[in-house]
């Protein structure tokens, strides 16, 4: 009969086990494990979850047990060299976690092993080394520093690095210690010895009763007397600073009971405790659709795992999330919320203060290592009930977790650019089947493949601020379904017959009008343009040259405040010519609009009225005063690109102008469209609220196209449904899963060839593994096929997951694997 297999945290006392552990080094891609022996010694403490050190061709690396088996593929596999710490820092949960993460996203397990452990975790092990044999005298020679090494070895059991280099010197140590840890003279250990930071605390070291017998005969100590009966009193631990306070005594008074073994003291990492001001500031937000709250209680109360669409307006969301996590918390139960930006998880974490019960924490808030270090232990010991943070909160070790919320669930700050590259809604949504709870994505602009998911009742859709529209159609869910509330009338101005004013025809005479009627009025603005700059290109009218960059595949843009042509990939800056270097024309003309552009236009249509922008190149203090100039009415037109949304509180206004509404829509890449719409949807709730006296003036050459005729009505579903039919001909996303593999090198012939090598070995493997629906596309110059210096070619499989998957470890070294991206650049 096989044996089981220990599960995480449980004891193996087995002989002949061996362990799959994931090792933590840099060039292991994927989900993939190394098995090695467990030694004897350490069959009764080992167990899944624990980080170990494990050797690792001529290396020792650290690494984590994943599970343990009575077989080995491997004939001789090496021995686990020591547990580097008892207690296992991941659980079964945990650890399945971060198989499904590696498998999923083809992440190296190295960067999802540390994603889930301490932060840090590497800074934080400490290591000693040890004689295991001294060579024998009829070997040959070791060189001189070795022997020195040994010989130091011999007078101590075990010493630092810092310590024998103090014997050998740091350079000889170098060369000396990798020869004696090969040829087994030498072991090496690893200590786990995490900061201890945060506050001091107190606590009894006896138990009750001892603690009164000793109150009992200190007859003539009284402030000792009162900081043990101030203990006794609790059965947590006190800062000191308190319990002195409480006890009327000093810390000469507290030092001879810690010295005595009857007082305790340890470090704990303690909340920042919230100013005052915000308990008195913040009321409790009121849930404006009673229907919607219900069908979200009736999620929460039921068992088990669903995910549900919540689609409303901000301000209703937040009701709801509060009146959610205050009776998810009154259980006992955890709570995880994650925002796209720490801006944005800092005004959810205040608008639940006071509003919950027990300990609320924002992820933000542990600055220094210590105090991360701190917050991971507070987590995983449950001392914490409401965990706020961005995206990489949702590794939080979260033990009782009872509900998970993902405020804005569309926004692509979710996916993690580098390392993991996980999407974090995509992970906690996972996460909520792993832990069996709900889980709520928070919008107002649904992605494509969340409202797919509504459309086929993978999950539930709750929609605020409308009560009964929607709920009793099911399959017809969302028919005719137009804006939650009027955000004010659209006109859209086909720029292709319009009468234009300003440098360039950037103004329509009708956003022209409209902008002098608001200022007659003594009204405001916001103009909204996705470039910042003067202009996007500057180009030879005689002979058609176009500035480029030499590092990037991306045309210069021009800044006047600066003056210079700036590429905005790597930053690399030109003067800004006279002269074109090809023909040595002075005929330059400036194509396109930007941000500088359209203020400068601005101020000299609108003498004397004072016009500002909101743009990357403006430091962030000065974006700030400028936000509040534009609120108090200081400034009467704010210019700005997507930087607008960080100050969206300032925004609104009764006018909002799109200068450039198309440019990106004809981007090659499918999910463009979804951005603009997406951005467009979303300054026109920030500026003009929810009442229908606004106006936005959209600014087109593509009137015709879906997404400005959904923004004009003001109906996702009526971008919705063509967006899906044109991905649907195309089988992109939600309809298959996309994956795409990256590869840059300075020479472009270097990375087609890679790009072409790598095609025949996905294609090779498909045929070994069976697998025939993945199809690709490529390889292909990337779009922007020159970044840095280094030119990049691609190839995009389309597919299944559970296909994908077989395939998605495959590629190496110089290779980057993006599972999901959120565009194709």
């Amino acid at each position: 009969m096989k044996e089981p297999r220990p599960s995480s945290g449980e004891r193996s006392v087995a002989s002949g086990l061996f362990a799959e552990v994931a090792v933590v080094a840099p060039d292991v891609r994927g989900a993939r494990t190394f098995h090695y022996r467990v030694p004897r010694r350490l069959e009764s403490i080992i167990a899944a979850g624990q980080l170990v050190f494990v050797g690792f061709g001529r290396r020792q690396l650290h690494g984590l047990v994943m599970k343990f088996d009575r077989s080995s593929p491997v004939p001789d596999p090496k021995p686990i060299l020591d547990v580097v710490w008892e207690p296992p820092l991941l659980d079964g949960r945990g650890l399945e976690f971060l198989r499904w993460m590696a498998a999923r996203y083809g992440s190296p397990l190295a960067a999802c092993v540390e994603s889930l452990l301490p932060p840090n975790l590497q800074r934080y092990l400490e290591h000693s080394y040890s004689l295991i044999a001294a060579p024998e005298s009829a070997a040959a020679p070791l060189p001189a520093a070795s022997a020195r090494v040994i010989q130091a070895l011999t007078d101590a059991p075990a010493l630092s690095e810092s310590e024998l280099s103090q014997y050998v010197g740091r350079t000889a140590l170098k060369k000396a210690l990798p020869r004696l840890l090969e040829n087994g003279h030498v072991r090496r250990q690893a200590t786990l010895k995490l900061p201890s930071g945060g506050e001091r605390m107190a606590r009894l070291a006896v138990s009750i009763p001892e603690a009164r017998d000793a109150i009992l005969s200190m007859g003539r100590a009284p402030k000792r007397r009162a900081i043990l009966t101030v203990l006794a009193g609790t059965l947590a631990a006190l800062p000191i600073s308190e319990l002195l306070d409480g006890a009327g005594a000093t810390g000469s008074s507290l030092k001879p009971l810690v010295d005595s073994g009857l007082v305790k003291i340890e470090r704990n990492y303690r909340l920042p405790k919230p100013d005052a001001m915000s308990y008195r500031e913040i009321r409790r937000p009121k849930v404006a659709d009673e229907s919607a709250a219900s069908a979200l209680e009736k999620l929460i109360d039921r068992e088990g795992h669903a995910t549900a669409l919540v689609l409303g307006e901000h301000q209703d969301r937040v009701a709801a999330y509060v009146q959610a996590v205050d009776r998810v918390a009154a259980t006992g139960r955890q709570v995880l919320i994650l925002a796209p930006t720490e801006r944005e998880a800092e005004n959810l974490y205040r608008s639940f203060l006071g509003h919950v019960p027990g300990q609320i924490a924002l992820a933000a808030h542990a600055r220094t290592p210590a105090q991360r270090v701190g917050l991971w232990r507070s987590l995983r010991a449950g001392e914490i009930d409401v965990l706020v943070g961005p995206r990489s909160a949702v590794f939080a070790p979260l033990t009782r977790l009872g509900l998970v919320i993902v405020d804005r669930e569309e926004d692509r700050n979710y996916k993690d650019r580098r390392a993991t590259r996980v999407q974090a809604r995509d992970a906690a949504v996972h996460l909520g089947r792993l832990h069996r709870c709900p889980v709520v994505l928070g919008t107002d602009t649904p992605a494509v493949e969340t409202f797919y998911g509504v459309e086929k009742e993978r999950f539930r859709f709750i929609l605020m601020g409308s009560a009964g529209l929607l709920r009793a159609t099911r399959m017809n869910v969302g028919r005719g379904w137009g804006a939650q509330r009027p955000a004010g009338v659209v006109d859209v101005v086909d720029m292709r017959s319009a009468p234009a004013m300003g440098h360039g025809g950037m103004i329509s005479e009708q956003l022209h009008i409209a902008l002098r009627e608001a200022m007659d009025d003594g009204g405001r603005a916001v103009l909204f343009v996705n470039r910042r700059g003067s202009a996007s290109l500057t180009i030879c009218q005689e002979c058609g040259y176009v500035f480029s960059c030499r590092n990037c595949s991306t045309n210069l843009v021009q800044h006047r405040s600066f003056k210079s042509l700036v590429c905005h990939v790597c930053n690399h800056r030109e003067t800004v010519p006279e002269s074109c270097p090809e023909c040595g024309s002075s005929r330059l003309r400036l194509w396109g609009a930007g941000t500088e552009a359209v203020t400068e236009t601005l101020r000299r249509l609108f003498p004397g009225e004072r016009v500002d922008r909101v743009d990357s190149d403006v430091d962030a203090n000065i974006v700030s005063s400028v936000a509040d100039g534009f609120r108090r009415g200081a400034i009467r037109f704010l210019v700005g690109t997507t930087m607008l949304f960080n100050v969206a509180e300032s925004l609104k206004c009764r006018l909002l102008g799109i200068v450039q509404a198309d440019v990106g829509i004809g981007v090659p890449d499918y999910s463009a469209p979804e951005r603009v719409f997406q951005s467009l949807m979303r300054l026109r709730r920030s500026v003009l609220g929810g009442g229908m006296d606004g106006r936005m003036i959209v600014q087109t050459i593509m009137p015709e196209h879906h997404v400005i005729e959904a923004t004009r009505i003001g109906s996702y579903i009526r971008f919705f449904r063509p967006e899906l039919e044109t991905r649907r001909a195309h089988e992109f996303p939600p309809f298959r899963r996309l994956v795409r593999f990256i590869y840059s090198h300075k020479s472009s012939e270097k990375a087609q060839l890679e790009a072409e090598g790598l095609i025949e070995r996905l294609r090779l493997s498909m045929s070994e593994s069976g697998v025939t629906g993945v199809q690709f596309m490529g390889p292909a110059p990337a779009l922007l096929y020159r970044e840095r210096g280094l030119h990049r070619w691609h190839i995009m499989a389309l597919g299944q997951s559970e296909e994908l998957e077989k395939l998605i470890s495959l590629p190496h070294r110089g290779w980057v694997v993006d599972a999901d991206p959120v565009d194709l650049f």
